[in-house]
């Protein structure tokens, strides 16, 4: 079996793994605001799913995602778009920066940019562990994703797999605005800058863009502060924080500010993805509404965590009463169905019922059988006798245990 949380596939942003989504609605049009990493807690296709099942449900068929990403999980990624799709109609408006996985939202949707919007493509990187079987198969999931955006690009950019691939032969291809645009990989530019401020440096520097310069914002009061109450609604703290829980929420999201009840305007615009310009009842609202969504998606995550636990509960139990598995398994197999429900479901379906225990599974049996199974893992177990398996936890739990450590990771 191979579980989906074995293999992530990753931008080079290790030192920068926040991620910030936010949403409201205008003019009939669905705004869903992307910045920083793609995956984690924050950014990720659950949460996008809840905000595009509450868009819907009040018949909004538009939406407007503002981008700025320096890339995450192509696999999340994937997904996200997937999400996405159930709109009618979707626009990708880019800020700073699309790079690796985020470029894969320009190619399924439109898309414009800024002037000075940067882009970078290259072949997703995994980090592997396990087994010579289990590296071989994540190793064959890399390379079909690897054609896969490869395949992508070529259709989007008007090229061959080859020239994509001979553009990320030395690694990280970098694009200015005008150049992701003769390429194709956009559909136009707005012409005016966006401001670039600490955070988003930041975000580039992390993801190696070629101009990390600050600019700053030509918003006569984009420098004024929020106050403590709105500080305190954005990072999503109770009314009654203290001075040192804000310094670490702030902390947390990599803000910087002078005091626990203020920060600069500038970034709290870039932050939650609004044009420089936007007004303070703009900012006020947008803060609001986010609260308030972001309340609703943890409610609604929460609610889909137990039901799916519960879920894996009655699966499990009904295998156990069909005598596929041992009642000592159970916790292993909810483990697994939580991290794959449909790969867990199809192992146990395949199991056989439990008969009595053969000769070979006891104390005593054949040698020449426990030579041969010597180098069986606990999935060649699994899949070919699962009763010895179960009958190992208590005749030698000292290999039990190994071959699960094996498999799970100690």
């Amino acid at each position: 079996m191979n579980f989906r949380w074995r293999l992530a596939i990753t931008c080079n942003v290790e030192s920068n793994k926040l991620g910030f989504l936010t949403s409201e609605l205008k003019a009939g049009v669905a705004i869903i605001n992307i910045r920083g990493y793609i995956g984690g807690s924050q950014v990720n296709a659950d949460a996008i799913s809840v905000l595009v099942d509450d868009f819907l449900a009040k018949d909004i068929k538009s939406c407007r995602v503002n981008l700025s990403s320096g890339g995450g999980s192509v696999w999340e990624a994937n997904d996200i778009v997937s999400e996405l799709e159930r709109f009618e109609s979707v626009k990708v408006y880019v800020g700073a920066v699309a790079a690796s996985a985020a470029t894969r939202f320009l190619t399924r949707f439109k898309s414009e940019a800024k002037a000075n919007s940067q882009f970078m493509i290259h072949k997703p990187s995994a980090g592997f562990s396990g087994n010579e079987t289990t590296v071989e198969k994540d190793l064959k999931k890399l390379k079909d994703v690897t054609s896969e955006y490869k395949a992508a690009y070529a259709a989007q950019m008007g090229k061959t797999p080859e020239e994509i691939e001979a553009m990320w032969a030395n690694g990280d291809y970098w694009m200015t605005a005008k150049e992701a645009l003769k390429n194709k990989l956009i559909g136009s530019i707005s012409g005016e800058k966006i401001a670039i401020d600490e955070q988003t440096k930041a975000m580039l520097v992390a993801c190696g863009a070629p101009n990390t310069s600050i600019s700053g914002s030509k918003n006569n009061n984009s420098t004024k502060t929020m106050d403590r109450e709105q500080l305190i609604a954005w990072l999503g703290l109770e009314p009654t924080a203290t001075d040192a829980e804000i310094e670490a929420a702030a902390k947390a999201k990599n803000v910087k500010h002078t005091k626990p009840d203020t920060m600069d305007k500038n970034q709290l615009r870039a932050s939650l993805g609004l044009d420089a310009d936007a007004s303070e009842e703009l900012v006020a609202k947008t803060i609001a509404d986010n609260k308030k969504a972001a309340d609703d998606a943890k409610k609604a995550a929460k609610t889909a965590s137990e039901q799916l636990t519960a879920k894996a509960e009655q699966v499990v139990d009904a295998a156990i009463k069909a005598k596929k598995i041992a009642a000592t398994q159970k916790d292993n197999f909810v483990k697994m169905y939580l991290a794959s429900p449909e790969d867990c479901s199809a192992a146990l379906e395949a199991l056989p019922v439990r008969e009595k225990l053969s000769t070979e599974t006891l104390p005593g049996a054949n040698a020449d059988t426990e030579v041969a199974r010597a180098a069986w893992t606990l999935e060649t177990y699994l899949e070919k006798d699962p009763t010895a398996l179960a009958t190992m936890e208590t005749s030698d739990p000292t290999r039990f245990k190994k071959l699960n450590d094996d498999y799970y990771g100690s």
